[in-house]
């Protein structure tokens, strides 16, 4: 395969993972390696690397100079523009958001203006964003930070050319690797950046090979785009079709609704980014009662509520203050969406209780195996279910209160968000023969009465509509908590247990068909990144232009 062979299949390639990223590196690759065919008729030379030459980037300049420190004390209104980090943007262009002014008084003369084809490398930053440089368009008055480095080259030496063949280094991450780093910062000095070795072609080729980057890096910018609106008109799409389902109340409706889903699945679902919708939308239809056909000879909730609500009453493992607080009915303003004749709204405490795990002692963890395995929130999924932590799981070697060992099948879930989704995300305790304890910022829910299926209220506990309940009422701002008392408040909607079994069957059927088809997509985009990773391969490797012909 050459260079034109896998242009002209540009758009395959663009759509494996990260694939357009992955070419934009390879043309850049190709560009500074001689291998583009940069030649102005479109013809590959033989041997394009004929009349390079290499050079420490300390030969080329004719100066290097970093900028100055200002504090925010010196920033006023109407002041001398200071250039910092973020004005250069990853894309090796200048941008101007949220530019700061100094005093004028603070601004050092001989740093206080750039001319057009200077270059400013990023020389202090995140580890991955050291290396960012840019080409300065035109001549300004502008000041810019000592975290910013202004190179002038000599002449015969295209700065565009220089510009791109830093930011080659620093795609491929070299800078990432030299750099000095220390708390939350990283940097390259100017000896660094002067020793470094860079490859030019005659002035000619070097404009020429800029051009060529241009018109590439363009179809990659154009590409990108098109993806982008074709990826958010099917989110649309996909979303105005999943809405449809979930907001009619029609029972005539709902199958017209969900034939027209039928014959449009291949073209809805072809990626992995629309599967989340079709798992939430399968939950949200779970809980409206639309998922399975009601059975008139199923029990009504308002029998089970009542027969629960004595259970509730005569339990005795009642002992939390969250357990025994009267709860007020649902009100018709708090029902998110209507239900089936048969169904009604309770409160989640209505039915459950939620114990608070126990704050044990720090002093007894230990990486080591012991008999007890500490439970905390890294043990959850975020869409629901047990997570084992492999080398990651804590356990405990210490005293155990009574009652705060869990048992196979218990439901839990956790209350402090330590990482984004996990907030109410429940699962079942699983039966692999270990000892999990019930560790503080988790409950454990107990149900008043047999008439209730934890698989149910596992699902439940998964649908959208309970999520941003939790969300609503939570506190923090960094790390988000509920409450059991808040958990225990959110709607709940009540069914017949047979329903509740028919709606759990039904939901892990359709879970399962979701898990193969997130497979088969997934194989697909890994072929495509398999197919593009064989073709950059082929070009980075080929050593001669006659090789890329082949």
């Amino acid at each position: 395969m050459n260079a034109e062979t896998f242009f002209k299949h540009f758009a395959t390639f663009a759509e494996a993972i990260d694939g357009i990223e992955r070419i934009k590196t390879l043309i850049y690759e190709l560009a500074f390696t001689g291998r583009l065919g940069a030649d102005s008729d479109g013809v590959d030379n033989v041997e394009l690397t004929s009349g390079w030459i290499e050079r420490d980037v300390g030969e080329v300049v004719e100066f290097a100079r970093p900028g100055f420190a200002c504090s925010k004390t010196h920033q006023v209104i109407d002041g001398h523009v200071h250039l910092r980090t973020h004005n250069i943007s990853t894309e090796s262009r200048l941008n101007f958001d949220l530019m700061i002014r100094i005093d004028r008084s603070m601004v050092d003369p001989n740093r206080a203006s750039l001319r057009k084809g200077d270059i400013l490398f990023n020389n202090t930053n995140s580890q991955e964003l050291v290396g960012k440089t840019c080409l300065v368009d035109q001549d300004y008055d502008y000041g810019f930070s000592n975290h910013l480095t202004q190179i002038r080259l000599l002449d015969g030496f295209e700065p565009d050319f220089f510009v791109r063949q830093i930011n080659l280094l620093w795609r491929r991450g070299d800078f990432a690797k030299q750099c000095n780093r220390w708390i939350g910062q990283a940097g390259i000095n100017t000896k660094a950046l002067m020793a470094m070795r860079l490859r030019f072609p005659p002035l000619a080729e070097q404009k020429r090979i800029v051009a060529k980057l241009d018109r590439l890096l363009g179809l990659c910018d154009e590409l990108e785009s098109r993806q982008a609106a074709r990826r958010e008109a099917r989110m649309r799409l996909v979303g105005a079709t999943l809405d449809r389902l979930v907001s009619t109340s029609s029972t005539a409706e709902f199958p017209k609704h969900v034939n027209r889903v039928r014959d449009q699945f291949d073209r809805l679902f072809d990626t992995l980014t629309t599967i989340p919708q079709l798992r939430q939308t399968i939950l949200q239809l779970a809980v409206q009662g639309k998922l399975v056909p009601q059975d008139p000879n199923d029990e009504p909730a308002e029998s089970i509520f009542k027969r629960v609500g004595e259970d509730r009453r005569n339990n005795i493992k009642q002992n939390t203050a969250e357990a025994t607080e009267r709860l007020e009915a649902v009100k018709e303003d708090e029902e998110p969406f209507q239900l089936p004749p048969s169904w009604r709204w309770v409160r989640l405490g209505d039915v459950a209780s939620i114990k608070h795990g126990f704050a044990f002692s720090s002093n007894s963890f230990s990486n080591e195996p012991t008999k007890f395995v500490l439970t905390t929130p890294g043990n959850f999924h975020e869409t629901g279910g047990f997570r084992d932590r492999g080398q990651k799981t804590k356990y405990y070697d210490g005293p155990v209160p009574p009652g705060f060992v869990l048992k196979s099948g218990d439901l839990i879930v956790p209350m402090t968000e330590q990482a984004a989704g996990l907030l109410g995300s429940p699962a079942f305790v699983p039966n692999d023969g270990k000892s999990y304890l019930h560790n503080q910022r988790l409950g454990k829910l107990s149900f008043y009465s047999e008439s209730i299926a934890p698989e149910f209220v596992f699902w439940f506990f998964n649908c959208e509509f309970f999520r941003d309940e939790l969300a609503r009422n939570c506190t923090g701002m960094k790390v988000r908590h509920t409450s059991p008392k808040k958990i225990l408040k959110v709607p709940f909607p009540l069914c017949s247990l047979t329903e509740q079994r028919r709606i759990v069957e039904k939901v892990e059927q359709m879970m399962s068909f979701c898990d193969d088809l997130e497979t088969k997509l997934t194989e697909s985009e890994t072929l495509s990144t398999q197919l593009l990773s064989a073709a950059v391969h082929h070009l980075l490797n080929a050593s001669s232009t006659k090789q890329l012909g082949k």
